[in-house]
C-alpha cells in the first residue's frame, strides 16, 4: 500500500465498472485522484475515496467534448499542480454488418473511442513530457486485433486507438510511457 504516494491519477470514465475499480485501487495506493466522469456516479466515486481516507476531486466530463477534457485537465493542474498517471477508459460499441451498416452511426463511436483519448493525451502529454515524465493508459480492445463479424465500427475505432498510441509513444517518449 501507498506505493504511489504523492502521485496524481487523472481517470476518465472512472464513475463505474473497470474505471471505478482502477480509481479506487490508485487511491488505495496513495495517489490523489481526479475523477473525470459523468455526474452522479463520478461524484459517488470521489466521495467514496475521500470517505476511505484518500483524496479525490470530481470533475464533470463529457468525453465527447474537447472543452470538457481541457477543463478537467485544468482542474487537475489547478488542484494538484501535476498529473502523473492518466487513464482513458470510456468506450462505446456499435454493431452492424459492413454491407448493411449506416456509416453515419460510426461517428459517435469514433468520437468517444478514438478522438476522446487523442484529446486527453493532447491535454496532458506536453505537461508530462516537460515535467519529467508520466504514464498514460488507454483502454483498447482485442477487437482491434481480432475482429469478429458485425463489429467493423468498434474494431476500426479501437485499431485506430492502437495506432495512435504507437505514434504518441514516439512523440512523448522516453519521458512519458503510453500503453493500451
Amino acid at each position: 500500500m501507498n506505493r504511489l504516494e504523492g502521485k496524481v491519477f487523472w481517470g476518465f470514465g472512472t464513475g463505474s465498472g473497470m474505471g471505478r475499480a482502477t480509481a479506487l485501487l490508485f487511491a488505495k495506493e496513495g495517489t490523489k485522484v481526479v475523477v473525470a466522469s459523468n455526474p452522479g456516479n463520478g461524484e459517488k466515486v470521489a466521495a467514496e475515496i475521500n470517505a476511505a481516507g484518500g483524496e479525490a476531486i470530481f470533475v464533470a466530463t463529457d468525453c465527447f467534448k474537447e472543452a470538457d477534457i481541457n477543463a478537467a485537465a485544468q482542474a487537475a493542474f489547478g488542484t494538484y499542480g501535476k498529473i502523473d498517471v492518466m487513464l482513458y477508459q470510456p468506450g462505446i460499441g456499435h454493431c452492424g454488418s459492413v454491407i448493411e451498416d449506416d456509416i453515419n452511426e460510426w461517428k459517435p463511436v469514433f468520437e468517444l473511442n478514438t478522438y476522446g483519448p487523442a484529446r486527453a493525451v493532447k491535454a496532458v502529454g506536453k505537461h508530462m513530457k516537460e515535467n519529467g515524465g508520466g504514464s498514460i493508459i488507454i483502454t483498447a480492445s482485442i477487437s482491434a486485433i481480432v475482429p469478429s463479424t458485425e463489429n467493423a465500427c468498434y474494431a476500426a475505432s479501437k485499431a485506430a486507438v492502437n495506432q495512435f498510441i504507437r505514434v504518441a509513444a514516439m512523440d512523448l517518449g522516453p519521458e512519458v510511457r503510453i500503453n493500451s
